[in-house]
């Protein structure tokens, strides 16, 4: 039999902790293991989404203050609640089995596990949400520090509308990811353990561990390496970041088709134009002719480039339309709103083909010779800010102009002298010659002159970009040839197909500093025009003879006229 003692222990022990009475330890196991259960799962990560980064969500992540972001169900989150799961289910086991006195022996040493447990989560907690650096970028310095750390860019940091770019790839390596080119996704792989983000070239998109993060500012690319905004930056690392400085500032390359762009009369000359044959002579030394582009021309010229494009979609197209002379300088009578025109090409362009904004270039240095006044050619510097808003819309930066090595001539007379020959304007326009600004490329090169398509029929070697014993215009290139291939000692793999008439000259060689291959076209000395039957296909070019990265069709207003723009075309028959 059972004493009262035995009996009274028996019923502390079945009802101590507040128990049901008639649930067995194992029904009771069982319930806690249910609702651990249901808590896990309510703790699981909601549906992906497209997280939109607001202004007022980059200022806080940009604010001095370390700001610590939440992306989900954190690894402190998971170690702190590892170990409570282990206490949790300690305890439990503790008060189903053995007698009250073990037990009592064994809550005393849960309770000092319970306090090691306790400490090492805040230490974790600290570790991963109190450790902040700062990282600073100085405008106009490849220098930049992490915390007391100092590190080197590949690049300098820029601006580009008020957004703070850096090289991205050089500053995610120093923060310990990897980072290689996935070209299925057409992005970068920022890999860190078992996470993989991407991030796309020109898209204001990151892919953060499968969860897309929108922000103001795209990613861009700029002398052919993908720049982030610092803001970007942010979904990276925990660490406070901050900019100071002057920053240069870069244009983000658009479809720019002049619309915001107009000039004035301040440049005009104001003497009356006097008329010689179809040149006119406006003062004592400067001639010009009455250039126009017209509703007509534009269209059917735009819709050649476009059929350009069309029939080589592998390739970037990029139309430069310039105007004459006459457009900035030229009296009131001889004004025609070339302006106009050069929109109106640009406007009727398709997507795949990209306008260059050369107007507003030039424009902004009018007070410079960028035309002859005894030849109805641009200068070479004239030509220098058609390429220089060319790169920029490429991402890329022009050398100063200052930069380059120049071997000029003074005592330049050019093509109106033929025009005006056998009238009082010859006489009167020859006694005023002009500098011939020569600007030598900085690369070295070899030059090649072809007579065919496919570059079998060689009509020179050691062609020079620019030709130092000629003083007359033809020192560019060495005049029109039919196709000149020049190779630079650049090793950057960048190829450009140019089609141009006698404008496209001064412009070609400021491209052997930015190209390692360069072939130039003049549509003129092919396909007939001119007695000229040698067969000349743009596809059959790129597909038999030379896969080129970008092109560019260059023009004046006499490049839209019927016939030279039938030349354009037939290249693509």
């Amino acid at each position: 039999m059972t004493d009262r003692r035995t009996e009274t222990r028996n019923i502390r022990d079945r009802y101590s902790y507040d128990e049901p009475p008639r649930k067995s330890a194992r029904e009771r196991f069982a319930e806690y293991q249910k609702e651990l259960k249901e808590e896990q799962e309510n703790r699981n990560k909601p549906p992906r989404k497209t997280v939109v980064v607001t202004k007022e969500e980059t200022q806080r992540r940009n604010t001095k203050t370390p700001q610590v972001r939440s992306r989900g169900y954190s690894g402190a989150d998971r170690v702190k609640d590892l170990f409570l799961d282990i206490a949790d289910e300690i305890q439990y086991r503790l008060k189903l089995r053995g007698t009250y006195e073990d037990r009592k022996e064994k809550l005393a040493v849960i309770g000092l596990a319970a306090a090691i447990v306790l400490a090492i989560i805040i230490f974790i907690l600290i570790l991963c949400g109190g450790k902040t650096r700062k990282i600073s970028f100085t405008g106009g310095s490849t220098a930049y520090s992490i915390g007391e750390e100092q590190f080197t860019l590949s690049q300098e940091p820029y601006s580009c509308d008020g957004a703070v770019y850096v090289p991205a790839e050089d500053i995610l390596r120093q923060f310990g990811y990897e980072v290689s080119w996935n070209a299925d996704m057409n992005a970068f792989s920022v890999a860190e353990k078992r996470k993989v983000s991407y991030i796309y070239p020109q898209s204001d998109i990151v892919n953060y561990d499968g969860q897309d993060y929108q922000f103001k500012s795209p990613t861009m690319i700029h002398n052919d390496i993908v720049f982030m905004p610092v803001t970007m930056l942010t979904q990276f690392t925990e660490d406070t970041i901050s900019t100071d400085g002057d920053f240069k500032v870069v244009k983000r390359p658009f479809r720019d088709t002049l619309e915001t762009t107009s000039i004035t009369d301040e440049y005009r000359l104001s003497a009356e134009p006097v008329k010689y044959n179809d040149v006119y002579l406006v003062g004592e030394d400067t001639a010009m002719e009455m250039l126009a582009y017209t509703d007509a021309n534009s269209s059917e010229y735009a819709s050649v480039i476009n059929s350009i494009a069309a029939a080589l979609p592998e390739v970037q197209v990029y139309n430069i339309a310039i105007p004459s002379m006459a457009e900035f300088y030229g009296p009131p009578k001889l004004y025609t709103d070339q302006i106009s025109g050069i929109k109106s090409i640009y406007q009727k362009l398709d997507q795949s083909v990209m306008p260059i904004n050369a107007v507003e270039e030039m424009w902004q240095h009018a007070d410079e010779k960028l035309f002859f006044n005894t030849d109805h050619h641009w200068t070479q510097r004239g030509a220098y800010y058609a390429y220089k808003a060319f790169v920029e819309n490429k991402g890329w930066e022009a050398d100063p102009l200052e930069s380059f090595e120049t071997q000029n001539y003074d005592g330049f007379l050019g093509s109106w002298l033929n025009e005006l020959k056998g009238t009082p304007g010859a006489d009167i326009l020859g006694a005023h010659s002009e500098l011939l600004e020569r600007f030598m490329p900085k690369t070295e090169y070899t030059g090649y002159v072809y007579d065919d398509m496919r570059m079998q029929k060689e009509a020179a070697d050691n062609w020079p970009a620019i030709k130092t014993d000629d003083n007359a215009y033809t020192t560019f290139l060495g005049g029109d040839m039919p196709l000149i291939h020049f190779q630079t000692n650049l090793n950057n793999n960048r190829s450009v197909v140019v089609i141009k008439e006698s404008f496209g000259n001064a412009f070609a060689p400021w491209l052997l500093n930015n190209y390692r291959d360069i072939y130039i076209i003049d549509p003129r000395n092919f396909n007939g025009f001119g007695g000229h039957n040698e067969e000349f296909n743009l596809r059959k070019f790129y597909d038999e003879v030379a896969q080129f990265d970008d092109l560019i069709v260059i023009s004046y207003p006499n490049s839209t006229t019927s016939s030279l723009r039938q030349n354009i075309a037939n290249l693509i028959k």
